[in-house]
C-alpha cells in the first residue's frame, strides 16, 4: 500500500528497527519507503510480483466461455476489482457513454464483489440515466481471472491510484490490451503506446480516447497486446519472481 507519510514516531522507529529487510513490489514503493520509513536504504529491495498462467487456455476453451458468459458484441472490455469508489468503476460508465454519443457502441463488463454497495447503487443509477443496460454489465467475483479476461479485447485498470495493478499483468499474460491510469506503480508494468496505453487518472474523457483508440485500430490493438505478453513474460513471471525474493533473502 501507497505510504505517502513520513513514519518516523517511536511506534514505527521500534517496528522497523526489528526489520531485515523491507521488499517493495514496486519502484514507486521503494522510492516511498525510502523516504519516508526509519529503515536503512540498503535493508529496502525490490521485486515485482509474479504470475502463474493456468494450463489449458484455448482458443476453443475461451469461444465457448464467452457463450456461457453471454460475453458479446464487436468490441468487449473487462474491468475486473472489487466494487469502491477508489476503483473508479465509474469512470469506465462515463466513458462508455461518452463513446456512445459519438456512435461508438462499447460493451463492458464489471467484474468483482461489492464491496461498497451504496456504490454499486450509484452506477446502476448511472448506467440507467444514461441508457446503457444493454452495454454495462455486472459480473460477481470470478475464480480464475486470467481465463476471464481472455474472452475480452481489452482489460482496463481505473483505480485512482493503484500501488501495483495486479490485474493489468495478469491481462497482459492473457494476451489483451490494457489501459490503465497514469499513477503509482501503473506506469511500470504499462510503457505507454507500447506494451499498452496510460491515461489521466480520474479522466474518464481521457479514458474514452484511450478505448477508442483500441477499437478503430484493430491491428494496433493486437500490437500492444503481443507487446504487452512478451514483457509480462520477461518481468512478470511467477517463477522468476520467486528467484528474485529468494535472491533478496539471502
Amino acid at each position: 500500500m501507497n505510504m505517502p507519510g513520513k513514519k518516523h514516531d517511536p511506534y514505527h522507529r521500534f517496528i522497523y528497527s526489528e526489520m531485515d529487510c523491507f521488499i517493495a513490489i514496486t519502484k514507486y514503493l521503494e522510492k516511498q519507503a525510502k523516504e519516508n520509513l526509519p529503515l536503512n536504504p540498503e535493508k529496502i529491495r525490490q521485486v515485482y510480483y509474479g504470475v502463474k498462467v493456468p494450463a489449458g487456455i484455448t482458443s476453443e476453451r475461451v469461444k465457448k466461455l464467452k457463450e456461457e458468459l453471454n460475453i458479446r458484441g464487436d468490441f468487449a472490455i473487462g474491468l475486473l476489482g472489487r466494487l469502491s469508489e477508489y476503483k473508479g468503476q465509474h469512470l469506465l460508465i462515463e466513458a462508455v457513454g461518452k463513446l456512445k454519443e459519438q456512435g461508438i457502441f462499447i460493451n463492458a463488463w464489471i467484474v468483482g464483489a461489492a464491496f461498497e454497495p451504496k456504490y454499486k447503487d450509484r452506477l446502476e443509477k448511472m448506467i440507467l440515466k444514461m441508457k446503457l443496460t444493454d452495454q454495462i454489465h455486472f459480473m460477481d467475483f470470478y475464480p480464475n481471472p486470467i481465463e476471464l479476461m481472455s474472452c475480452f479485447d481489452s482489460v482496463v485498470l481505473t483505480t485512482k491510484n493503484e500501488t501495483f495493478g495486479l490485474v493489468l499483468i495478469e491481462a497482459m499474460h492473457a494476451g489483451v490490451a490494457v489501459i490503465g491510469s497514469d499513477e503509482g506503480g501503473v506506469p511500470e508494468i504499462i510503457d505507454h503506446e507500447k506494451t499498452g496505453l496510460l491515461f489521466e487518472s480520474w479522466n474518464s474523457d481521457a479514458l474514452a480516447v484511450a478505448i477508442r483508440c483500441l477499437y478503430e485500430d484493430e491491428a494496433y490493438r493486437k500490437k500492444l497486446a503481443l507487446a504487452g505478453k512478451s514483457k509480462a513474460r520477461e518481468k512478470f513471471d511467477m517463477e522468476n519472481q520467486y528467484q528474485k525474493f529468494l535472491e533478496a533473502l539471502k
